[in-house]
Order: structure tokens, then C-alpha cells, then sequence
């Protein structure tokens, strides 16, 4: 096979396998500058084989123009029947938070629960729910830490009490370890400059225990 599998604006991709068959993808969609205005955001798509692509257009109803103008990573997880989708929503690159909306089809339409599932983060992004063998849910996310020899966006989690609940505070999973971890130096952040490096888009899988 040659070529892209989907030509069009796809960031961030995430593929979920569907419980009746096929493939759902989901992802962010441009700059919010350059987004149609409409209602909904977060571009899916549907497969038969991961292979051949088709539209089934945005799946997630907007929030008020005060909650942020960029949406960024979707993931979703089916939870108890139904679709939980996780995402973050900030204005421009500035104060995102992850928060989860829900469905009960793979296409939605999404509505978001009102839930911000990190309030105590300065920034967090590229949410991640992950269900461990013994059935318990963790989300795993990037955040902004400072107080660190090496600043930037590392990596957490958070136990789940239920799909739109946590069960604890974050703990830290992944911090930068490598000066290759840099995104750049003398950044203006939170009113200081780091040397500022960044660890982005965990995903995780249980492999030999």
C-alpha cells in the first residue's frame, strides 16, 4: 500500500476496534483559525479493515466559547455500553484540561459530562484511558511540571473510580531524562523562562505481566 490511508487532516490519531467490527478513528482537527464554525469538533472515521477510510464527520458537541477554542487528542474507551470520550480543550496552546464527554454510539454525537478530570493541573493534554487485567481503569496524561531539574510536559496518572470520576491524585510516570527531550531553551513560561523539555502522548499496554 502506498500513500497516506486517510489524505486528509487527521492529528493526533486515535483507532478504536469497534465491539460489533470495523475500525473507529478519531483525531484534532486544524488551528482553531481555520476550523468551520459549526457546533461540533474532532473529525471520525470508519474502516472495515484499516485499510480504506470513509467521513462520518465531527462527533463532538462544542462547549461555550469560555471553556477554550482548541480541542486536542481524542481517545475513547467503552465503558458499560457506552463511549467515553477523552480530550483536552484550552485557548490557543494556553490552559488546557483534559475532560471526558459520552455517547452511546461510536460516532456520537459526544456530550461533554461537565467533568474537568484534572483541576489541579496547570496544563494537561493527550489523555489516555487504559483498563488493566484486573478490570480497573487508569487515564495516563501529560502535564506541565516546574519544580523539576528538567521543566516541561511530563507524564501522570490517575486512578478512575468510574469513566467520569477519578479515584486519587495524579501520580507522576515519566519525567525527561535525556538533554534530546528538549523542546527549547530559555522559553517564557507561567511568567519565568525554562529550558523547557517535553514528553508527550503516553499509551500503554500490559505486556508480559
Amino acid at each position: 500500500m502506498s500513500g497516506p490511508a486517510w489524505d486528509g487532516y487527521l492529528a493526533d490519531p486515535f483507532v478504536l476496534r469497534l465491539p460489533d467490527g470495523g475500525y473507529a478513528a478519531y483525531g484534532s482537527g486544524p488551528p482553531a483559525a481555520s476550523q468551520p464554525s459549526d457546533d461540533r469538533v474532532f473529525q471520525a472515521l470508519w474502516s472495515p479493515d484499516l485499510r480504506t477510510w470513509h467521513e462520518r464527520g465531527r462527533v463532538l458537541h462544542r462547549l461555550p466559547p469560555e471553556e477554550g477554542d482548541e480541542y486536542w487528542a481524542p481517545e475513547v474507551a467503552v465503558v458499560g455500553g457506552a463511549y467515553w470520550m477523552y480530550y483536552s480543550v484550552g485557548r490557543g496552546i494556553d490552559g488546557h484540561g483534559v475532560r471526558v464527554a459520552r455517547a452511546d454510539a461510536p460516532f456520537g454525537p459526544f456530550t461533554d459530562t461537565g467533568v474537568r478530570l484534572t483541576p489541579g493541573e496547570r496544563f494537561a493534554i493527550d489523555a489516555h484511558p487504559f483498563r488493566d487485567d484486573d478490570g480497573r481503569w487508569y487515564l495516563f496524561y501529560a502535564r506541565d511540571v516546574l519544580d523539576h531539574p528538567r521543566p516541561g510536559t511530563h507524564l501522570a496518572v490517575v486512578p478512575l473510580a468510574r469513566p467520569d470520576a477519578v479515584a486519587g491524585p495524579p501520580v507522576e510516570v515519566l519525567a525527561p531524562f535525556a538533554d534530546w527531550q528538549l523542546y527549547e531553551r530559555d522559553r517564557a513560561m507561567y511568567g519565568r523562562r525554562f529550558d523547557w523539555y517535553t514528553l508527550e502522548g503516553p499509551f500503554v499496554v500490559r505486556r508480559l505481566g
